[in-house]
């Protein structure tokens, strides 16, 4: 049967205007084909547990003021950020404990591909060692470090600085016998309270006391790495 010309005018148009639609609809496809997710697990290396609760933010590095995607850790550590197109990120991390530590956020490079579908970026607290050798520099012997924060004993009193005494008893040999011998080592803090001593004896009892530069009264928190 032959179509009548108007008939086969307006299948030809109907052709013409299902081609691009099929040709977007197609690119659409193969542009989030090529998104990736972006997964891993968040870890205190200093506790050896998961960090749970982290704020994971995933930033381009051509834009790193833009704001990004943001996620949260789980209860085991784990996170994930889906529907990443290929490209270069900076991939951080947020939590109380870094305050605690005196830390500002962690961040890392990754470079998202096309071919990989699931791409694991692990973040974490950095463990021991590296952490005292990151605070007070390489060391020969064992010694770890005291870090904490000083606040006011009575709230919203201000702080303008002071000190950090930690003292620890240390074994001490010599012609009239074994006895032992008080050491100690003295850190400062800011207004932000935050103190770093190196030079502490891993493993050991320390004491730890604390005064403003004003003589108010204080208290803190303190945790020894090493």
């Amino acid at each position: 049967m032959i179509r009548p010309a108007e008939e086969m005018m307006g299948f030809a148009r109907s052709v013409r205007v299902a081609l691009p639609v099929v040709a977007l609809l197609a690119l659409a496809h193969s542009r989030l084909a090529a998104q990736s997710i972006v997964s891993g697990f968040v870890r205190d290396s200093l506790a050896g547990t998961p960090l749970v609760g982290a704020i994971i933010q995933l930033i381009p590095s051509a834009t790193p003021w833009a704001a990004g995607r943001t996620t949260k850790s789980d209860a085991i550590g784990r996170y994930r950020v889906d529907s990443i197109p290929p490209g270069q990120y900076i991939l951080g991390f947020e939590h109380p404990r870094l305050d605690t530590l005196g830390l500002d956020a962690i961040t890392r490079t990754i470079e998202v591909v096309s071919s990989v579908r699931v791409m694991r970026a692990d973040l974490a607290i950095p463990g021991g060692r590296t952490f005292v050798t990151s605070l007070c520099g390489p060391s020969v012997d064992s010694a770890g470090a005291v870090i904490g924060r000083v606040f006011a004993a009575t709230e919203g009193e201000l702080i303008a600085g002071g000190s950090v005494v930690i003292r620890w008893a240390q074994m001490r040999f010599d012609a009239g016998g074994v006895g032992r011998t008080m050491m100690q080592t003295v850190a400062k803090f800011g207004e932000d309270g935050r103190y770093v001593a190196c030079g502490v004896p891993t493993g050991a009892p320390v004491l730890v006391s604390a005064r403003g530069g004003t003589g108010a009264g204080v208290r803190g928190s303190s945790s020894g790495i090493g």
